[in-house]
């Protein structure tokens, strides 16, 4: 989980970048050990709203092919979110 989504925050040329690392376990789906997501936001409080939302759903992208990668159904993921 990204808990504290503000040390992946970069700036850089005016706007700010999201570099979350790839969890180790995930690391056949993805080509490269963290990811570059351009925020188009030139403004820190603006960009760190964009990066709570990103590093949501980043979550629960990546507690997915956690589920397919251990032959779990979707129905764990219901489990957890109760």
């Amino acid at each position: 989980m990204l808990d504290q989504p503000n040390h992946h925050l970069y700036p850089e040329r005016g706007g700010y970048y999201f570099l979350p690392g790839v969890p180790k376990t995930l690391l056949y789906h993805y080509q490269k050990s963290w990811i570059v997501i351009a925020l188009r936001a030139h403004h820190f409080r603006k960009s760190m709203a964009q990066i709570q939302i990103l590093a949501r759903q980043l979550d629960h992208e990546w507690s997915e092919f956690r589920s397919a990668q251990f032959g779990l159904g979707t129905h764990v993921n219901a489990l957890v979110k109760c």
